[in-house]
């Protein structure tokens, strides 16, 4: 990595300076302004992020309150060998990236339970 070079320094009035080029110091504000600019992005992103986890982990409680499966009886979508529609949403739900619940199971029956 290239070393920085030291920036000059002076006294004025019993206060340290630091003494910088236009250019220097045009470089230094940009850089200040990018910063600000990416730390307003991250807040924002953040924000949107903790939104959609919200919004997920309700639909996610909508979902498991649905009633039991289509075919009409309690677990017979599992022995049936196929999922209904609720457990595939359930299982997508509970498998999203950051989800508090990833990697359990979505074997619950299609009594809710």
């Amino acid at each position: 990595m290239a070393r920085h070079p030291e920036p000059k320094r002076t006294q004025l009035d019993g206060v340290e300076m630091v003494l910088l080029t236009q250019d220097a110091y045009e470089r230094l504000e940009a850089a200040r302004r990018q910063g600000g600019a990416q730390a307003n992005r991250i807040r924002s992103l953040n924000q949107k992020l903790s939104e959609t986890t919200a919004f997920l982990d309700g639909l996610e409680r909508a979902v498991a309150e649905l009633p039991a499966c289509q075919l009409g009886h309690p677990g017979s979508c599992r022995k049936a060998g196929t999922d209904c529609v609720r457990h595939r949403v359930l299982a997508m739900l509970q498998a999203h990236p950051g989800s508090e619940r990833q990697g359990m199971s979505a074997s619950r029956d299609c009594t809710g339970t």
